[in-house]
């Protein structure tokens, strides 16, 4: 695991970006799935680093809202009555 902004030959090295990018294919799946609303929010959260404390470590972080069933539903329904037309007489 190196930082995003590090140069390297290495094809097999591993940045955060690379996570990000992963994560944001898992949070579009999702999406589609109907498993999470708003995808683009998801999406636009994720942070990914390096931890500072342990190199060995890698923090992913991603904030979704999960889709969910209405078992409750509430209708206004606006009426009135139509009694014809006044006729002319």
């Amino acid at each position: 695991m190196i930082p995003d902004d590090q140069a390297t030959t290495n094809t097999e090295a591993k940045k955060p970006k690379a996570a990000v990018m992963a994560a944001a294919v898992i949070v579009d799946n999702l999406g589609l799935a109907a498993i999470l609303s708003d995808p683009a929010a998801a999406k636009a959260s994720i942070q990914a680093a390096i931890d500072g404390a342990n190199p060995k470590r890698f923090n992913l972080a991603v904030t979704v809202q999960l889709s969910g069933n209405s078992n409750i539903i509430s209708v206004d329904l606006d009426f009135g009555f139509f009694f014809g037309v006044t006729p002319i007489v």
